[in-house]
């Protein structure tokens, strides 16, 4: 029981806090950095009270968000892909993985569910084919439950991770286009080119959400996804040869 929660634990981390804590990163540099609320700070029990309100709010609704955009992400893509990566490399006409090492999986995997279905059946009927792999797959992940599967639950939980982000991707970026828009009166600075009166804060904080704009932009995408999913399936696979 400790060891499963510790598993969930690990995962919820990763796969819906950390996701939560990046899309609402920008608002918080840019409201934390803001002349207001350095004046709020003096005040530290109130200060404390809010921020811890305000963060525990924020944090539990992008969690929310992500868990819901991240399923929505991955039916996308599971229609785009036609199956999972695990299912598409046990495949035969798959050159993914080495002939030898498809068929030291598909034995192992045959232990615990019987024959899986030849070149010529697989031909005949992908469907039926691709069911069986999902029934394989999904034995195999029952037994690799547990603390002897660490790196096992670590790529799971990047993939959750990476699934989750990209669905949130547009809240991320409407969050640093609105950390933007209010950093001019945040910072009690006039709407004026140059901008007069600008302190570190101010630049620094433009820079921050600068650079989690570029993150979200060129790092945040389908292919993103899509590697960390066949990372897992690798080391789901992997894991047949283990004693």
């Amino acid at each position: 029981m400790t060891e499963a929660l510790q598993g969930f634990d690990t995962y919820w981390r990763i796969a819906r806090l950390y996701p939560a804590m990046l899309v609402t990163a920008p608002a918080i540099v840019t409201v934390g950095a803001a002349p207001a609320t350095q004046g709020l700070l003096k005040a530290p029990v109130l200060s404390f009270g809010l921020l811890s309100i305000f963060l525990i709010a924020a944090l539990y609704l992008a969690g929310t968000i992500a868990r819901v955009g991240g399923r929505k992400v991955q039916k996308r893509l599971l229609e785009e892909w036609e199956c999972l990566p695990t299912t598409q490399f046990l495949r035969h006409n798959d050159n993914t993985l080495p002939l030898q090492t498809r068929e030291r999986y598909r034995t192992f995997l045959e232990s615990g569910v019987g024959k899986l279905p030849s070149k010529a059946s697989e031909t005949r009927n992908p469907a039926k084919a691709d069911a069986a792999y999902d029934d394989a797959i999904n034995w195999l992940k029952e037994q690799r439950r547990g603390p002897r599967f660490t790196l096992l639950l670590k790529e799971n939980a990047e993939f959750g991770f990476r699934r989750n982000m990209r669905g949130l991707k547009a809240l991320g970026l409407l969050v640093i286009l609105l950390s933007m828009v209010l950093l001019v009166p945040l910072h009690q600075m006039r709407f004026a080119w140059p901008l007069s009166g600008s302190s570190p804060a101010f630049w620094v904080s433009s820079c921050l959400n600068l650079a989690f704009a570029a993150f979200w932009l060129f790092l945040v995408n389908d292919a993103w996804v899509r590697a960390a999913a066949e990372q897992y399936a690798r080391t789901l696979l992997a894991s047949c040869d283990a004693p």
